[in-house]
């Protein structure tokens, strides 16, 4: 197990944490795919916590579950939305945002989270949350198991661009009626937002940083509908959402 260094010794060893020029037009014209302060196994337990329920403030923020939840009944008939779901959460974090969305959904539903920080997994079994479970998993690298419905919030970004198109395939084949893809867009616009709002809603430096990289990795909206297309994705929608969000569906079979 690595020694942990606290997040300002990680940040001022990180090669890109430093904020993109506003003259520099061509900043965000393509993908910089960086490594996340947060997904560095060095990061010590506390700042990661704290990095952890910021992030959540800021999700929380942009009203992400209430999008989620929005997008499935959108897509599913009223007696689907009704039934009793499994749905499985890609890159779930600590559980909070399935905490929220347990707490938003019809009864009935049942919830799996995978991520694959043991950290994560370990702080989201310790909540308790009735009707979820959640397992350490490399999503990218595993096979997923079975759901009616498959999220992943915020993960798309991480991937370069075949890692990507997999998961997409991936998710494709483990959803028995749809997925959904909420995550952020790539512009100035976007880059500002995210930098302002993470300062309003936490003081963890690791979710200050963390926020500009990961605008610099996302997709362009039509990065994320060539993914939809190579993918093979039936029925896919690209929606934008506020604040800098690509929503994508795919309604993959009728019950």
């Amino acid at each position: 197990m690595p020694d942990s260094l606290s997040a300002r010794q990680l940040i001022a060893s990180h090669p890109s944490a430093q904020w993109l020029k506003p003259w520099d037009r061509d900043a965000l014209r393509k993908r910089e795919l960086w490594p996340e302060i947060m997904d560095d196994p060095r990061l010590d337990p506390r700042d990661h916590e704290r990095a952890l329920a910021g992030l959540h403030r800021l999700n929380a923020l942009s009203r992400a579950p209430a999008m989620l939840l929005g997008a499935i009944r959108h897509r599913l008939s009223p007696a689907e939305f009704r039934q009793p779901l499994r749905v499985l959460d890609l890159a779930c974090g600590d559980g909070r945002s399935i905490a929220r969305l347990r707490c938003l959904c019809p009864p009935g539903w049942s919830f799996l989270g995978a991520d694959i920080s043991p950290f994560a997994i370990g702080c989201a079994n310790g909540r308790g949350i009735p009707g979820a479970e959640f397992r350490a998993l490399d999503i990218l690298q595993e096979p997923l198991p079975k759901a009616d419905v498959v999220l992943c919030t915020n993960f798309l970004h991480h991937c370069g661009d075949d890692e990507a198109l997999i998961l997409l395939k991936k998710a494709a084949a483990a959803a028995a009626f749809l997925i959904v893809v909420l995550d952020l867009e790539r512009s100035w616009l976007s880059y500002w937002q995210v930098a302002l709002a993470a300062r309003l809603v936490t003081d963890s430096e690791v979710v200050h940083v963390d926020s500009a990289l990961s605008i610099r990795s996302a997709f362009k909206s039509c990065e994320i509908k060539d993914l939809a297309e190579r993918a093979e994705l039936p029925e896919a929608l690209l929606e934008r959402r506020f604040p800098c969000r690509l929503l994508l569906t795919s309604r993959l079979r009728l019950a």
